[in-house]
């Protein structure tokens, strides 16, 4: 009796020994994934984070970017608005001079009113229509051609009367034909809103004189325009007048000297 009594408490105390095993070793699972389930929840909210710090320093680097392109643009626009303004100032000042250049060779032209006609004539004493032209351009360092069909091609082509300024040349059909060019003068004043204007030409009737657009054997005789008076032309006359300040200004320093120039 006693050894089964020592038998039953032995395999009592074995089996109680081997439940408190299995406890453990179900309990260590359990565990185990909730510490794996902590590391995943710690690993997401970091990863959340790295994201939004990602995002951050993406939008900082865009907010730079955009910055530096709008100054780039800012810069841009006012590099152009210096140039424009410069152009414009060019613009201005080449049209300010021709306009000056235009009154000088009108003032040239008018010179030699009642100046007698001559066919085949290029002045001073007396003049045909391209040959008067030309003589008052010559004056300005300006060579034209030596017919009124040949000045028909000269400088630039202005088509309409209203467009015309002061010094453009004006071409006329001839006596024989009004459709082919056979006349030739200088303009010395424009109304715009008509599209009429005066000139200054050496005439058969009444050599050097001015008309005007109106008159009907001008009127139905006129052709177009041609613009002597360019910016290159300004150029030219300022390279030609410093050209002779220059000669003036040698001269009379030689003069002062005592010395004489034969140029």
């Amino acid at each position: 009796m006693r050894r089964i009594v020592v038998f039953i408490s032995v395999v009592m105390i074995l089996f109680s020994q081997f439940a408190m095993g299995v406890t453990a070793q179900d309990r260590l699972p359990r565990r185990s994934r909730r510490v794996a389930v902590l590391a995943d929840s710690i690993r997401a909210q970091m990863e959340r984070q790295a994201a939004i710090k990602a995002q951050e320093q993406d939008r900082i680097a865009d907010s730079i970017r955009l910055a530096e392109i709008e100054n780039a643009a800012r810069k841009m626009q006012a590099r152009i608005a210096l140039d424009s303004m410069a152009f414009v100032n060019a613009k201005l000042d080449s049209i300010m001079r021709a306009m000056t250049y235009a009154d000088q060779i009108i003032d040239e032209a008018t010179k030699y009113l009642g100046r007698p006609y001559k066919y085949g004539s290029s002045g001073p004493s007396s003049f045909d229509c391209s040959g008067f032209t030309s003589y008052v351009y010559r004056k300005f360092g300006v060579e034209l051609q030596r017919s009124s069909t040949g000045q028909g091609r000269d400088g630039v082509a202005v088509k309409r009367a209203k467009d015309l300024e002061k010094g453009d040349l004006v071409l006329f059909g001839g006596r024989r034909s009004s459709s082919s060019i056979g006349h030739v003068g200088i303009v010395t004043d424009v109304d715009y809103e008509s599209g009429t204007f005066s000139f200054i030409h050496a005439a058969t009737h009444g050599g050097v004189r001015t008309d005007v657009s109106t008159e009907p054997y001008y009127k139905k005789r006129y052709i177009s325009g041609r613009r002597i008076i360019t910016a290159e032309m300004t150029h030219q006359i300022d390279s030609l007048r410093m050209d002779s300040l220059a000669h003036e200004m040698l001269k009379r320093q030689l003069e002062e000297l005592g010395m004489q120039n034969n140029d």
